[in-house]
């Protein structure tokens, strides 16, 4: 029984100083996530029950980035993120009866990232970043332009705080929020401006080598 506890010791120490190792200084790190407001919906709409229409929604968002460890636990990288939000919506109420709505963003950010280093699998992670942001809105309204609505464009800000969890030694799950602040101007009119501020929940995979 002896053996077996001390079998056990070993082998969980090994895998905790393995899995702060990744994060030491020289390493590099892949990851790749997704928003957690992935979302397809439908939404029916009536009068004296009675239908008079429908909304169909698809948003989706990811992003990928690369990162190198210049110190222990702490990694500088880049990041690029992808968003997409759809609506289709049929009423019999309006006019044009059919609408439809798309809006794209596209993000690239620098960014450095700081795992605390407490033993065990699970290490909290903390991140900042600047970087430069790209959005564009086309309605089936705008007859113009390809029903191009707005193209903007700005620099955004972001900050993130998570856990990572290490199912293997160079293999962790990431949990975490993202706050970011964008401030963006019409391309064809600087003129306009846009400001967003959002705060979205991400699920993603980091491979550290």
């Amino acid at each position: 029984m002896r053996l077996k506890n001390s079998i056990t010791t070993v082998l969980f120490l090994c895998f905790c100083v393995s899995a702060s190792a990744q994060t030491n200084k020289g390493n590099f790190a892949l990851s790749g996530k997704t928003n957690l407001n992935f979302l397809f919906s439908n939404a029916t709409q009536s009068t004296d029950s009675v239908e008079t229409g429908k909304i169909n929604n698809h948003q989706f968002a990811f992003s990928a980035a690369a990162g190198y460890f210049v110190i222990d636990h702490l990694n500088l990288g880049i990041s690029g993120s992808y968003s997409y939000d759809y609506t289709k919506s049929n009423s019999s109420n309006y006019f044009p009866a059919i609408i439809q709505s798309r809006t794209q963003s596209f993000t690239i950010i620098p960014q450095v990232n700081y795992f605390i280093p407490i033993a065990g699998k699970l290490k909290p992670v903390a991140g900042a970043g600047l970087g430069y942001m790209w959005l564009e809105e086309r309605d089936s309204r705008v007859n113009e332009n390809g029903n191009l609505l707005y193209s903007m464009s700005g620099t955004t800000l972001t900050g993130s705080v998570g856990v990572s969890y290490f199912i293997l030694p160079s293999v962790s799950f990431d949990l975490g929020f993202q706050f970011s602040h964008a401030n963006l101007k019409e391309k064809s009119n600087p003129s306009v401006k846009q400001k967003i501020n959002s705060t979205t929940g991400n699920l993603g995979i980091t491979v550290f080598l």
